[in-house]
């Protein structure tokens, strides 16, 4: 792995908004003026948090369109997170927490109606409208908002695309003399941010000789670790929660800041690089567009393994595509994912194919506790199965054609979606009918 790991991801839409010079000094805030609408980033890098609450209610009558083209995934107070007192009092009831990621519940907590009505919000969760359902019933009943407010629909339009742009790239893709390199592993399992599903995942199957895996901590937190605390007694609880500790109830994104797991001989915060090799993507001798360009490549494992295993960014109840689904198709690999519900009908949807000769995809609009040990148990089929017989599968008419058309539509999309690439050149008829 390049030593550019340590290194702060740029926005895309803020660069992209900074080079325009379409939106004055409201520039770094991602807020600009388009067809009679104010477009208002949810969670920019400069202004204060809860800029927009302000911004909206002097001028309550204009249409907003909030948006967030990176990780809406935080469901306060349906989704709970923290019952461990200690952290409870420093993050869940803190109001910067609140709101940087809870927008749905600092929305109807602070508008009207009547503002709400006049808001459409571009989200990345595939799951919106069941989602804002849950928040508005656990707001009523908890007192937060009135009857009239949760039955209120709010409008959204679904970004799904900003990282299938990057990864379509073409030097990302990788070069045909290295695609039938000698297959050394059955499954491949990239872990990039110590989050406690995943880790959990990874020690169930970390020491099968047959599984090629990383462990790398996310940069925005790898130097912040307070490993002072021990996970124990790790259970399910309630289908979509976790139970440690005894007293402590957690999402399976649970960030493992200051917790530490050690199960079955693995150890959570146990850093292992996979192998970066520039050389074997197309235009390989250009230089890198910015440090991040290197999470969008491939490894030498993965193009080694016959099948990819990967945890989305955020696989609770919100949930969004992002590289890390369309790396499997522009790269014709066949994946099984642990996703929010629903991932796979929306991929459907799109027009891709599933690999059904390969995967059992019931477990897809089920609970988490269901979606993690089918897709562990199917992870553990393929990791026993002898490899050649394997690879003679993977070989088969049928799914060879499957990767070889997810790979096109892959493309197609992207190309399609390419005016809409960044948000100041969103095209405001595609909210007319919301």
């Amino acid at each position: 792995m390049s030593n550019g790991f340590f290194t702060e991801f740029p926005d895309p839409e803020i660069e992209e908004n900074q080079k325009s010079k379409k939106i004055g000094k409201n520039s770094s805030a991602g807020m600009f003026e388009k067809d009679g609408y104010t477009f208002v980033h949810l969670n920019p890098p400069d202004p204060p948090y809860d800029y927009w609450i302000d911004l909206i209610n002097e001028k309550p009558n204009k249409k907003y369109v909030l948006y967030d083209l990176t990780d809406n995934n935080h469901l306060h107070p349906y989704d709970f997170t923290f019952v461990d007192r200690k952290f409870e009092e420093k993050d869940v009831s803190n109001e910067q927490y609140l709101m940087n990621f809870c927008y749905l519940y600092v929305l109807l907590k602070n508008f009207s109606c009547d503002i709400l009505k006049n808001i459409i919000i571009i989200t990345t969760d595939i799951n919106f409208d069941i989602n804002l359902e849950n928040v508005q019933l656990t707001m009523l009943k908890n007192g937060d908002i009135d009857e009239e407010k949760s039955f209120l629909r709010i409008k959204h339009f679904l970004w799904y695309w900003t990282f299938l742009h990057t990864v379509s790239d073409s030097r990302f893709d990788i070069r045909k003399e290295y695609l039938d390199k000698e297959k050394k592993y059955n499954v491949v399992y990239p872990l990039f941010g110590r989050r406690l599903g995943r880790l959990h995942m990874m020690s169930e199957i970390y020491s099968h000789e047959n599984l090629a895996w990383s462990n790398i901590g996310h940069v925005s937190n790898e130097g912040q670790m307070q490993l002072d605390k021990g996970i124990e007694n790790l259970s399910f609880y309630q289908g979509n929660y976790y139970k440690f500790n005894n007293v402590i109830y957690q999402s399976p994104d649970f960030p493992c800041h200051h917790y530490f797991l050690m199960r079955n001989g693995f150890h959570s915060h146990e850093r292992r690089l996979m192998t970066e090799n520039k050389m074997y993507f197309v235009e390989n001798e250009k230089p890198d567009h910015d440090n991040a360009d290197w999470q969008y490549r491939v490894s030498k494992e993965f193009i080694e393994s016959l099948i990819y295993l990967f945890w989305e960014s955020y696989i609770h109840l919100s949930t969004h595509p992002t590289e890390k689904t369309w790396k499997g198709f522009i790269h014709r690999k066949p994946f099984l994912a642990m996703a929010g519900p629903h991932l796979f009908r929306f991929l459907k949807k799109l027009g891709f194919e599933l690999y059904t000769e390969l995967f059992d995809y019931e477990f897809d609009n089920k609970n988490y506790q269901i979606r993690f040990n089918s897709v562990l148990d199917q992870t553990k089929k393929y990791l026993d199965m002898d490899r050649e017989k394997l690879q003679d599968l993977l070989k088969s008419d049928k799914i060879v054609k499957k990767l070889e058309y997810n790979r096109k539509l892959a493309f197609s999309i992207s190309k399609k979606l390419s005016p809409l690439r960044y948000i100041t050149n969103f095209d405001t008829k595609l909210l007319r009918n919301l």
